[in-house]
């Protein structure tokens, strides 16, 4: 959360003394410091607190790189970036896909998990992690962050200093959405409409910069679109039970 914060600081104020921590443990890590397990290391030592930290380093790299354009400490995203932060790096879908298996199984629990009242009912997916302490069988987490990932191209932690590319203007039924490229020159994702007819829907772009892009949509024709402080929106038609392809660049 440190360091999500001294992004947001550089982010405003452009001034970088504020990215100094992320640049010295992200220093550290390409040198090797911490690639064992924690329990390798003598608790609250230097050591110890990379190794903890090398899984959560490269979300933060990823908005780093996206933010700075400094590719300086892709190698550190490449071997520890995990979930869709992973996926953006290297486009493996297999994995994606698995990690969206787990998230399916998490779901599929009896309703009764998601609309009981167990102690706090905002907290039963944060919950999960607690039950599998004492179950011989543990139980699929929830990731909302993932879920989120997927449909608006946000990377990292969506809490402080989301990123996401898009607003899908529809409503949240019968459509599969997965954003491929979030930057702030080009996007792309992959559509599905489940229905029957065709879905009359608009997107608003949120981190592309203004000027005139490129854009096409699959089965339909290529054209241009202007985007300007007053308008960042685009309507367009999605064919049923089609996967579609938007590009804008």
């Amino acid at each position: 959360m440190m360091y999500e914060c001294f992004l947001q600081a550089y982010h405003m104020t452009k001034d970088e003394y504020f990215l100094k921590p992320i640049r010295f443990v992200s220093d550290q890590r390409m040198k090797g410091i911490g690639d064992g397990n924690q329990d390798q290391y003598i608790p609250g030592s230097f050591e110890w607190s990379l190794s903890i930290l090398k899984s959560r380093i490269p979300a933060i790299l990823m908005k780093y790189r996206l933010i700075t354009g400094d590719t300086s400490y892709d190698t550190i995203i490449q071997k520890d970036a995990r979930g869709y932060e992973r996926y953006i790096f290297d486009g493996d879908i297999g994995k994606l896909q698995t990690e969206m298996v787990t998230q399916r199984r998490s779901l599929s629990l009896p309703e009764e998990w998601y609309t009981t009242e167990v102690r706090w009912t905002d907290r039963l997916f944060a919950s999960v992690r607690y039950f599998n302490l004492v179950l011989d069988e543990p139980l699929p987490g929830f990731n909302e962050g993932f879920l989120f990932s997927c449909l608006t191209g946000n990377i990292g932690n969506y809490q402080i200093m989301p990123l996401f590319g898009v607003k899908w203007i529809t409503e949240p039924t019968d459509i599969a959405i997965l954003t491929e490229v979030n930057s702030t020159n080009e996007f792309r994702a992959q559509l599905f409409h489940f229905g029957n007819e065709p879905r009359k829907m608009k997107v608003r772009f949120l981190n592309l910069n203004d000027g005139t892009y490129r854009w096409h949509i699959t089965g339909g024709k290529r054209n241009r679109i202007k985007l300007d402080h007053d308008n960042h929106e685009k309507e367009f038609i999605l064919p049923p039970q089609k996967l579609c392809y938007i590009n804008i660049d």
